[in-house]
């Protein structure tokens, strides 16, 4: 947070105690001022509301799509770049199997090797599944990020109704290959025989 007090080179204006309108604020900079309101990722803080704070803390006025760029280098200060992010998975999952013994995690790459697939069922997951009914329901949600595709996951109900989570991971998008192989990772974690899946689409029809 700043002011400028503007003085006129001729004395023949009135002191203007204030902010200069024609002040230049980069992305860079607001995205520097706005980052501590990201680190709350349950926050909904979208572009009009940084619009409407940089107007209220630095008197500028800013258009939509700065204010976006702004917030996405807010995140990348945050996070990092995406690319970084998904370098370190196969360390993350590496740190998963060894910390849960037992656990069926897997992840695919193109032949480029591009990261493709990943399936997660821990070994909680799959010892609690000996006590429940074998009925599994499984969904899928968009995500909305730099490198698009769905986050999946599959769930039951325990002895008590409350969801067990038996699965996730992340898919290219819902297609035909990308299921396939979810379900043959999920047979290989659960065993066949036992399993009756119910897909949330089907449920709705």
């Amino acid at each position: 947070m700043f002011r400028i007090r503007v003085f006129n080179s001729e004395h023949t204006c009135p002191l203007k105690d204030g902010v200069h309108s024609d002040c230049r604020a980069t992305s860079g900079l607001i995205g520097g001022i706005i980052a501590p309101k990201l680190r709350n990722h349950k926050r909904k803080y979208t572009p009009n509301d940084i619009m409407d704070d940089v107007r209220l803390d630095l008197g500028i006025d800013i258009n939509y799509m700065l204010a976006w760029r702004a917030k996405e280098k807010a995140l990348e200060s945050i996070m990092g770049q995406p690319t970084a992010s998904y370098g370190k998975l196969p360390g993350y999952l590496y740190t998963l199997d060894k910390t849960y013994p037992g656990s069926h995690i897997r992840m695919k790459k193109t032949p480029e090797n591009e990261f493709l697939y990943v399936f997660i069922a821990l070994h909680a997951f799959i010892k609690g599944f000996d006590h429940c009914r074998p009925i599994v329901v499984v969904d899928a949600n968009h995500l909305k990020s730099t490198y698009t595709g769905a986050f999946v996951s599959a769930s039951t109900l325990d002895g008590a109704r409350n969801i067990l989570p038996l699965a996730y991971g992340v898919i290219d998008s819902e297609n035909d290959a990308s299921w396939t192989w979810f379900f043959e990772q999920f047979k290989e974690a659960y065993g066949e025989e036992r399993i009756c899946v119910w897909y949330l689409t089907d449920i709705i029809a």
